[in-house]
């Protein structure tokens, strides 16, 4: 395992110092609790190098020169050795807009800054990329974006890398946001090569968009570095039609909201006319109570009035609807009648 391998999640908590967590499972394609965890800490001596080169010193008059190991003065021993010792350069790579403000997102067709530097000043390094590649952060395809030789792959996509305000400590690379179709996660990974004094650029023939090759300088390697670091960084792109799909989805919210409003008002409804109808059927029992009582009050006093108008006109009551008071009143009167006639 490499210390430098992102693919196998090493991460690095500080300068020379990475980690990585790895499960020894005892079935390949599940997890239990007979699997062991092991978090591992690695130290790699990354701090300094040291470089050294043998020259030779001869004194010709009033000059003062640099030579390689040859017996030019014999009388004179001038060979020496020369060490020096350079710290590493620390490179990061950022993704920013076009006012190198660093962004996390960002949506499909916005113009965007890829961008490499040392972060020590005094550093006497320059720095080239190549082999920058694009990773779908979901199923891992990727494109080549800057070739093993230095060179862009598709000018339409990403361009050359260019030196920021004549430094070849900082290289930046102009580009549009794109996206894969199964993931809105796009990694680059890229291999930067540091180089003592000044890094050579690379000629490239790159297409432009009306078709027409131009060549251009690129800040890459034809030839691969021991020395070379590793770099990645991640960006989030959405889709510029993310609002159609968030659309689609406010419709399917809709039509769920208005079948749910709907199964609502129509239990509202039935609740409702089970109320209408006990409260009708109220009005109507009420209504025929009162109908009866009415009929009833209405049947007694008819009955009264005609027993009245009976007694008065002198008419007998049949005695099967006589009382044994009507009995004795009704012979009373018979009685007084029939004398009557006789006077």
């Amino acid at each position: 395992m490499k210390y430098n391998d992102v693919e196998c999640d090493v991460k690095q908590q500080s300068k020379g110092q990475f980690t990585n967590d790895i499960v020894i499972q005892h079935h390949d394609m599940v997890v239990t609790t007979a699997d062991l965890l092991l978090n591992i800490h690695c130290k790699y001596d990354l701090s300094n190098k040291s470089i050294s080169n043998n020259v030779n010193l001869a004194v010709d008059g009033e000059k003062v020169c640099f030579t390689q190991r040859v017996a030019a003065l014999k009388d004179v021993d001038t060979t020496g050795s020369h060490s020096e010792t350079v710290s590493s350069p620390n490179v990061t790579m950022k993704i920013t807009d076009l006012f190198r403000s660093d962004i996390s997102s960002a949506q499909v067709g916005d113009p965007l800054l890829l961008r490499f530097s040392i972060l020590e000043k005094s550093s006497p390094y320059e720095i080239f990329v190549r082999e920058l590649i694009a990773i779908d952060g979901a199923d891992m395809s990727e494109i080549v974006l800057i070739d093993s030789l230095g060179c862009p792959t598709d000018a339409l996509i990403m361009g050359a890398m260019n030196k920021v305000d004549g430094s070849g400590q900082v290289l930046e690379a102009k580009f549009d946001a794109f996206k894969f179709p199964t993931s809105d996660v796009v990694q680059f990974k890229a291999l930067v090569t540091p180089c003592l004094s000044t890094c050579e650029p690379i000629k490239c023939d790159v297409s432009g968009p009306d078709g027409r090759t131009s060549e251009v300088h690129s800040y890459g390697r034809r030839k691969r570095d021991t020395n070379e670091v590793l770099v990645v960084q991640s960006l989030s792109v959405s889709e510029k039609f993310g609002f159609q799909r968030s659309q689609r989805k406010l419709d399917i919210n809709d039509d769920y909201d208005s079948s749910h409003n709907s199964s609502k008002v129509e239990r509202v409804v039935e609740i409702d006319s089970c109320r209408n109808m006990l409260g009708i059927s109220l009005i109507m029992l009420s209504f025929i109570l009162a109908q009866t009582i009415l009929i009833i009050t209405f049947a007694c006093l008819w009955t009264a009035n005609k027993r009245e108008t009976r007694l008065s006109t002198g008419h007998e009551w049949p005695q099967s609807q006589l009382t044994p008071t009507d009995n004795y009143s009704a012979n009373l009167s018979h009685e007084f009648l029939y004398t009557r006639k006789q006077f």
